[in-house]
């Protein structure tokens, strides 16, 4: 559809015609109209004029910008979205009324580029225990266990870091420190 310009706003043909007619009127009748008249043929022409297909008030971001494409986290791989079949096969037919198979879909995914070992798991469990007992004991000695303030530059860390350099002792003689542990660590171990 032809779009046409009138007083910078952009206009199908319909709101051209009844504006270019109405303008018109206006300037072959200008002095013999009362001065209401004026007002209100200016309001409809202002009216007609919003009338415009310039964003339809919908909001677009910038124009002409560079896509965006998210980058794939360090160490992983992306798996795309697929289906497959899960159930028994039409070949086993002893079990052929136990259960009907169906089909699954999968939404995408990343997973890790390489397997990790049963030790690096370790470690990383391990890791984790350590920083939860370090959060637990940094309420029951927040000086030991966090670090609040750069003691170079005198910054405060909120929320604080933890001390990785401070030494947990599971087998603790302080019994506040061995409860807080106990909540971390599954019994018998």
């Amino acid at each position: 559809m032809k779009k046409f310009n009138f007083a910078g706003f952009n206009l199908d043909f319909l709101h051209y015609k009844i504006i270019n007619l109405i303008s018109s009127v206006i300037f072959h009748h200008l002095i013999g109209l009362k001065m209401k008249k004026l007002l209100i043929y200016f309001a409809l022409i202002i009216f007609l004029g919003s009338c415009g297909n310039s964003g339809n008030g919908e909001l677009t971001g910038v124009k002409n910008r560079k896509r965006y494409y998210q980058p794939d986290p360090f160490g992983m791989v992306y798996i795309p979205m697929g289906s497959y079949t899960m159930g028994l096969s039409d070949g086993e037919v002893t079990y052929a009324q136990l259960n009907n198979p169906k089909t699954v879909t999968v939404q995408a995914f990343y997973m890790d580029q390489t397997e990790i070992t049963n030790n690096e798991y370790r470690q990383f469990v391990y890791w984790v225990r350590d920083s939860i007992a370090r959060r637990l004991l940094g309420e029951i000695k927040p000086d030991e266990f966090l670090i609040s303030e750069n003691k170079k530059t005198g910054e405060t860390f909120d929320p604080p870091f933890l001390n990785w350099g401070a030494k947990l002792d599971y087998n603790s003689e302080q019994q506040d420190i061995r409860d807080a542990l106990a909540q971390n660590v599954p019994a018998g171990k």
